[in-house]
């Protein structure tokens, strides 16, 4: 891999291509990371939805990853909705799902 700047432990984002639908902006993991230190996360918006379970996205990161590197794959995925403007705006609110803790 001639010609790559940075060091293959960073995680970069990018986008997947399906073949029958549009690109899916996605957190792209190194090919020399262990299989262990690979997480995915489940992303819930917090909406008045009724159903409130039904509203995430799964993001495949490493320990490495950067809270800002997650949050833009989100909203690059169109989840929230088109034309998202003052991204910077957007954070996450940690809860752990079995003890509810909330960081």
């Amino acid at each position: 891999m001639s010609g790559v700047s940075e060091p293959l432990s960073r995680v970069k984002l990018g986008t997947l291509r399906r073949p029958e639908g549009p690109a899916e902006p996605m957190v792209v993991v190194p090919v020399d990371v262990e299989k262990e230190d690979v997480r995915i996360l489940k992303v819930c918006f917090y909406s008045n939805s009724f159903n409130p379970g039904k509203n995430f996205k799964l993001v495949k990161c490493t320990v490495q990853t950067e809270i800002r590197e997650i949050i833009t794959s989100i909203l690059l995925s169109g989840r929230i909705g088109p034309n998202i403007q003052l991204a910077e705006c957007y954070g996450l609110r940690l809860k752990h799902m079995k003890s509810d803790e909330i960081h």
